[in-house]
């Protein structure tokens, strides 16, 4: 099957989340460190005996409660919004052809790159669109870009020949 389309910076996004989500202890972990900063930054005026005389020694861990802070509200979803948001309007169109022996990708700036099944070493299915990594690069086929029928041929040939990370 043939198929043409320009990246967008959802179809990026979806598979950035839905990478985030096969890793459900790294959310966890997140909420953890948002709540152990809050209560690095709370428990100084908590335990002092005036609120405008914290205890001295819990507010010098205040530097690692920011820290935990910044580190907890990390997002996948904004990350590559910073990443690629300017990138994705400088990519060029994709010609894509995938079949039983891989998949070949032609664009402006290479011509004709085949990539065959056994190189790709884990997918990743979001809502809209599915990545597959090879390598170190991900492919990241949309959707939107492909007929009904066509995307579940799609699908079909991922999910028999790639390993599939766990939602």
């Amino acid at each position: 099957m043939r198929v043409r389309y320009s990246y967008l910076l959802e179809d990026i996004e979806d598979v950035y989340d839905a990478a985030d989500r096969a890793v459900p202890g790294a959310r966890r972990t997140r909420r953890e460190a948002i709540l152990a900063g809050t209560l690095f930054l709370v428990a100084p005026f908590l335990a002092a005996r005036s609120f405008l005389h914290p205890e001295l020694f819990l507010l010098s861990l205040s530097p690692a409660g920011f820290g935990l802070l910044w580190w907890g509200t990390f997002s996948p979803k904004r990350d590559a919004r910073q990443r690629y948001s300017q990138a994705v309007e400088m990519w060029p169109e994709v010609d894509v052809f995938v079949d039983s022996n891989g998949i070949l990708m032609h664009t402006r700036a290479v011509p004709g790159e085949l990539i065959t099944w056994d190189g790709i070493s884990q997918s990743v299915e979001g809502r809209t669109a599915v990545g597959l990594v090879s390598r170190n690069t991900m492919l990241i086929f949309p959707e939107r870009a492909f007929k009904t029928d066509q995307w579940d041929e799609c699908r079909k040939l991922v999910r028999e020949r790639v390993h599939q990370s766990d939602p």
